[in-house]
C-alpha cells in the first residue's frame, strides 16, 4: 500500500512537472528533443531511468551487441542535432533535513569510444574536440554545461551532433533545499551511453 501511494506521488510530480517544463521540451530546428526521466533507486544509492521510451531512437545495429542497450541509452541520428532534457521530479527526500530533495548537479561525459564504461567518478573527460564542441563539454573533466530547469528539477543541454562519436554520459544528483547542498549526503549517480550520428 505504502508502496503504491508513493508511486502514485511521484507519477503527480512527473505530470506537474511535464506541464512546468513544456518550454524545456521543445526541439532545436530540424533536431530531436529526447527527454530522460530519472528516479531514485529503492536502495537510495543511485539514479534509474524511470521513463526513456520517447528517446529510443537508437536502431539494433547502433545498439549493437556490447551491452550499450541499456535503459537511458539515447542515439542522436545523422543529420539532426538535439536539446537533451534531463528530469529528476521532486518526489525523493534526501539527508535528515526536512525539504531537502535529490537534484540533478551535473552532466559528465567520457569513456568515447570504448564499449566500457568510466567506472566510479572518476577518469571521466579527456574527450576529443568533437565531442566537446558537439557536447558544449570542457575537453579534460567532460562536464557539460547545462541549463537548470523546472525549479532546479531539471536541466537541458544542446548537442549539436556535427561529429560521429560514441561516449558514456554521467548524470550526478545531490541532496539540496533551496541553495543549500548538503555534501555529507552524498552524489548519486546513473551512467548510460550516447552515441551521434554526426552531419
Amino acid at each position: 500500500m505504502k508502496r503504491d501511494l508513493i508511486a502514485s506521488s511521484q507519477l503527480f510530480n512527473l505530470l506537474i512537472l511535464s506541464l512546468m517544463l513544456g518550454v524545456s521540451s521543445v526541439a532545436l530546428a530540424q533536431g530531436q528533443s529526447p527527454n530522460v526521466w530519472l528516479k531514485v533507486a529503492d536502495s537510495g544509492t543511485e539514479l534509474e531511468v524511470w521513463v526513456d521510451n520517447d528517446m529510443d531512437t537508437c536502431t539494433a545495429e547502433e545498439k549493437g551487441s556490447d551491452n550499450s542497450a541499456a535503459a537511458g541509452y539515447m542515439c542522436i541520428t545523422k543529420g539532426n542535432n538535439a536539446l537533451i532534457n534531463m528530469h529528476l521530479p521532486p518526489a525523493y527526500p534526501c539527508g535528515d533535513e526536512e525539504g531537502a530533495k535529490w537534484q540533478i548537479s551535473q552532466v559528465v561525459i567520457g569513456g568515447e569510444g570504448s564499449t566500457t564504461k568510466p567506472v566510479g567518478m572518476e577518469p571521466w573527460g579527456e574527450i576529443s574536440g568533437g565531442a566537446r564542441d558537439d557536447l558544449d563539454a570542457h575537453i579534460d573533466t567532460g562536464v557539460v554545461n547545462i541549463t537548470p530547469a523546472g525549479g532546479g528539477f531539471s536541466v537541458h543541454f544542446n548537442n549539436q551532433n556535427e561529429h560521429e562519436i560514441v561516449f558514456w554520459y554521467r548524470v550526478d544528483a545531490v541532496c539540496k533545499k533551496g541553495d543549500t547542498t548538503f555534501p555529507d549526503v552524498g552524489i548519486i549517480s546513473l551512467d548510460p551511453r550516447g552515441r551521434n550520428g554526426g552531419n
